[in-house]
């Protein structure tokens, strides 16, 4: 992969007039189907992958309409309504992920606890562990397009806060994470 990347480098840099040639100077604009047929793909892998884990059952067909379900509203995401206020409910950057994190080890916590059968515990944490992660997937297209910019700019005023904040949050994921906890 590297020497791949060293070669186009050079070839870039070493031969710009032969690179003009070859490059499309239009905008290419996909076949309407491209992105249907890349997306069934995905799936199609995912499942093959998935299947020797799950096994041919339901959850792995719901699990995977769950993990995809962002991806195909995202065919309908512009019909979808936007609601002002939903980007203050959603984590951003470190918390977004710390979120994740521990909800996850949570859901894990408490699967492992009510569920004693290996096998449905495999099914359900396939169904419900990636479900917080969804659900940010999931507000971000209600989320105002001009919320975006406000968001952002307002977060830059206290940065120190947020970085000394998202170091506390590193570490506790860590020691989680580690201990095992």
């Amino acid at each position: 992969m590297a020497v791949r990347i060293a070669f186009e480098t050079i070839a870039v840099h070493g031969y710009p007039g032969r690179l003009q040639r070859v490059s499309a100077h239009t905008n290419v604009e996909l076949a309407r189907y491209q992105p249907i047929v890349s997306q069934t793909t995905s799936i199609v892998v995912f499942v093959f992958f998935a299947m020797p884990y799950m096994g041919n059952s339901v959850a792995l067909y719901v699990g995977t309409v769950i993990c995809f379900s962002p991806i195909l509203l995202d065919r309908v995401a512009h019909r979808l309504p936007k609601h002002p206020g939903v980007a203050k409910l959603i984590p951003q950057g470190l918390a977004k992920w710390a979120y994740i994190i521990f909800s996850g080890i949570v859901a894990g916590k408490l699967l492992a606890h009510w569920v004693s059968d290996p096998t449905q515990s495999i099914r359900l944490g396939f169904l419900l562990l990636p479900l917080p992660l969804i659900a940010i997937a999931v507000l971000e297209y209600f989320v105002a397009d001009d919320e975006d910019d406000e968001e952002s700019s307002s977060r830059q005023t206290s940065v120190w806060m947020w970085r000394l904040t998202g170091t506390a949050v590193v570490v506790a994921c860590v020691y989680v994470t580690v201990a095992g906890i």
